[in-house]
């Protein structure tokens, strides 16, 4: 209750549940949109208060970011270059030796 014997128009604890939920999941889908290499995913990411992280961080990474390099094995990193043909040339060299 206010002051003046008015009821809250929103409850109190709506504000943690808010952060708690932006921290355990919008924030760490960032970081992943941003490590997969999808810079402009993310830039839209900001201006919907990052939903659509969420959804961007399942998609597949670029192949020279810096997931792929590290998380990607040689057929996950065929499919990026075929998602991706036009992304860095030494991408498809380093997938070609892992292959070989």
């Amino acid at each position: 209750m206010l002051a003046d014997g008015q009821a809250f128009l929103v409850e109190p604890n709506l504000g943690l549940a808010f952060w708690t939920l932006l921290m355990t999941t919008v924030i760490p889908a960032g970081i992943i949109t941003a490590a997969k290499g999808r810079l402009g995913w993310l830039a839209l990411g900001l201006l919907t208060s990052g939903l659509l992280w969420l959804l961007t961080a399942w998609l597949i990474a670029t192949p020279d970011s810096p997931w792929a390099r590290r998380l990607y094995g040689p057929a996950k990193l065929r499919r990026a270059m075929a998602a991706f043909p036009r992304r860095l040339p030494h991408a498809n060299a380093k997938a070609l030796q892992h292959s070989q």
